[in-house]
């Protein structure tokens, strides 16, 4: 079929698939050579074997690398890896025919002749290849990646320990590199040659049939990445293992957007994280169920850990998945409203005053997080607390927010907007945001003000604010 259209129209065809489409890229490669120079950047641009079983996954990975290796012109093209983590991944080769850790590294630098070293590596090992060894091989004869992405068990990742340890000793070159650069180019920070300065995007999602998990310490590795500016992750819980959280000594993390679905995570393991994370401007957390999001959380302890390791944020977003079984009857009388007597008969400190983020400019929180509660109270009333405590603020938007807000939106706690959700509006400090939202707990139902225009999710809603504004 493609053999009968013009150039131009295959190119324009191509626009539009997926990037990692490549059953159609290999089609169009192989149907003469113009089109194989069409097909061939765009079937090398991104390279996965993660979604084939085991045995398959590892015999294709060694031959991508065998591939790579002996054509590297098409090195160039790649920009997306992804790769799967499995439970036994770094168990089953003979340990005598692991590749070195300071191969491996030289390998990085390109301090090796790639296609000598690499396929003298894959005949020794006769199919005993480990995902992780495989990974640090393809980013190493890769010079241009940008996007990692790991998939499955990623609660082994901490198991990786070469890939952990090259990673770690590469960021320290690169830093010992980057710190000379400075004091001889007047700031000027140049690239320091290794094949980790254009990983900015990982992207994790966990699969398989082991345990779904991943804490601080499978996270680790990844953030001393010396380019990364992206991380996301579809699982973040507590660590595994008790005691005190120890990270490489004198590393500090690059990454500016942190993104985290399904956070099973506590307060120390944020206190573990954000300290690594100084550069951090977009945090998005979202939480697996709106009970977490409201009333399940030590607000006030995340509210500190925020303020104390992340100065640069502009972007804090805290949310939860649309609870589908809401509406009915029955799911309802098993787990219990929000709003049993024990929940509204405690005290909950909310975050606190965000006002010392002087750069933050839109924020997206539950309106406990945001003020929190005292007996019950939907909020902390204005004369609850004359105490110095940054998570005990009066009730109202000027003391939680700081100047440099632009736009908020704030999750209420009940089903359909109440009489106190829409008074915020009117809080004081409101005026001053380009805009300003509020939803119900399952974001049917909002209201919001655009610039000083008024629009809700319903007329009805519309005319009952309007109403009561009067």
């Amino acid at each position: 079929m493609f053999s009968a259209l013009p150039v131009e129209l295959i190119e324009h065809i191509l626009a539009f698939l997926h990037h990692d489409d490549n059953q159609t890229y290999a089609a169009v490669c192989r149907v003469n050579r113009l089109f194989h120079e069409i097909g061939t950047p765009r079937l090398y641009r991104s390279i996965n074997v993660a979604s084939f079983d085991h045995d398959e996954r590892l015999h294709r990975l060694q031959l991508l690398i065998r591939t790579l290796s002996e054509n590297l012109p098409l090195t160039k093209h790649v920009e997306e890896i992804s790769q799967y983590v499995w439970r036994d991944s770094t168990l089953e080769r003979p340990i005598d025919v692991d590749i070195e850790v300071e191969t491996l590294q030289e390998l990085l630098r390109r301090d090796l002749a790639v296609p000598f070293i690499v396929i003298d590596y894959l005949d020794l090992i006769e199919g005993h290849i480990s995902e992780d060894c495989g990974l640090l091989i393809l980013i190493g004869i890769c010079p241009g990646v940008e996007t990692l992405n790991l998939l499955g068990e990623l609660n082994h990742l901490k198991y990786w320990h070469d890939f952990s340890q090259v990673i770690t000793e590469v960021r320290h070159f690169e830093d010992v590199v980057s710190e000379g650069s400075l004091r001889t180019a007047n700031g000027a920070t140049p690239s320091t040659g290794t094949s980790f300065d254009t990983i900015s995007t990982v992207n994790l999602k966990c699969s398989g049939g082991g345990e779904l998990h991943t804490d601080i310490e499978d996270l680790e590795s990844l953030l001393w990445l010396p380019a990364l500016q992206r991380l996301h992750t579809d699982v973040f819980d507590r660590r595994s293992e008790p005691g005190p959280y120890h990270s490489p000594p004198n590393l500090m993390s690059r990454i500016e957007t942190l993104e985290i679905e399904n956070c099973g995570a506590n307060g120390e393991d944020f206190h573990d994280l954000l300290p690594y994370c100084p550069a951090l401007k977009i945090l998005n957390i979202e939480w697996p169920s709106r009970g977490d999001n409201y009333r399940r959380f030590d607000w006030a302890d995340l509210g500190n850990c925020i303020r104390e390791n992340c100065p640069n944020l502009q972007t804090l977003l805290l949310d939860h998945p649309r609870d589908s079984m809401l509406d009915d009857d029955a799911y309802r009388n098993v787990v219990g409203d929000m709003n049993d007597e024990y929940l509204q008969n405690c005290h909950l400190p909310g975050l606190g005053s965000m006002r010392s983020l002087q750069q933050l400019q839109s924020y997206h929180v539950s309106n406990i997080a945001l003020f929190g509660t005292h007996r019950d109270d939907s909020f902390v009333p204005a004369d609850f607390s004359d105490s110095d405590d940054e998570n005990e603020v009066k009730h109202c938007l000027e003391n939680v927010l700081p100047e440099s807000l632009n736009e908020l939106s704030v999750l209420c706690e009940h089903q359909g907007l109440e009489h106190v959700d829409i008074a915020i509006l009117h809080e004081a400090g409101a005026e001053r945001l380009e805009l300003l939202t509020i939803m119900d707990c399952q974001k049917d139902e909002w209201i919001s003000r655009n610039h000083g225009q008024l629009t809700a999710s319903t007329p009805e809603l519309l005319a009952r604010v309007e109403q009561g504004s009067k």
